[in-house]
């Protein structure tokens, strides 16, 4: 059997991207300790989160990168893209910048109330260069990397770029989820 890319389709943009804009956009409410019954009812509820650094080991052309972040930015989250310049599928939690102290950084035009920027390294270098560079002031509520194209199951995981940008931003503190796709009609094929 072959693992093969899972093309994403509108249908199946449009029902990630409703799920996890419902997702994060969801309103929390956070009691204090000293909070009686009576006034955790009354407390204002608070959005979280309020930014979101989005990216991805598919590369910053990915559709489905593009269209979550819209959704996020459409839902009045201030949001961050930083993802590779290409496809980094299978680098797992590699930063090239650590041997060469550099990042080769391009501005992107993602849409309003979005700053993107493309990044020459892995998908774990897209996460040290938001978080060391110009989110350092005011890091991101969480990071998202994905939607991957293809599963991530098995022993894929630890070699998944996605999850190693995910792991990157745990590594410094910034709450992460990895989020990977597969259509079980047409991800598995014998040959």
């Amino acid at each position: 059997m072959t693992l093969r890319k899972h093309a994403w389709t509108p249908r199946h943009l449009a029902r990630l991207t409703s799920l996890l804009t419902f997702v994060i956009a969801a309103q929390m409410v956070w009691p204090t300790a000293a909070a009686t019954q009576e006034t955790r009812a009354s407390q204002t509820r608070v959005a979280w989160p309020r930014r979101v650094l989005l990216t991805n080991d598919d590369g910053i052309d990915s559709p489905a990168l593009r269209a979550l972040a819209r959704a996020l930015a459409d839902a009045g989250i201030r949001t961050y893209v930083a993802a590779p310049r290409s496809d980094r599928s299978g680098t797992g939690s590699l930063m090239s910048s650590l041997q060469t102290d550099a990042f080769l950084v391009e501005p992107k035009s993602l849409g309003p109330g979005i700053q993107a920027w493309a990044v020459s390294g892995y998908p774990a270098d897209c996460v040290l260069f938001a978080l060391r560079g110009p989110m350092a002031d005011a890091p991101p509520d969480v990071v998202v990397s994905g939607p991957n194209i293809g599963a991530n199951v098995g022993e894929a995981w630890f070699i998944s770029g996605t999850i190693g940008a995910a792991r990157a931003a745990a590594f410094f503190g910034v709450p992460a989820v990895a989020i990977s796709g597969a259509n079980v009609r047409d991800s598995l094929s014998a040959e």
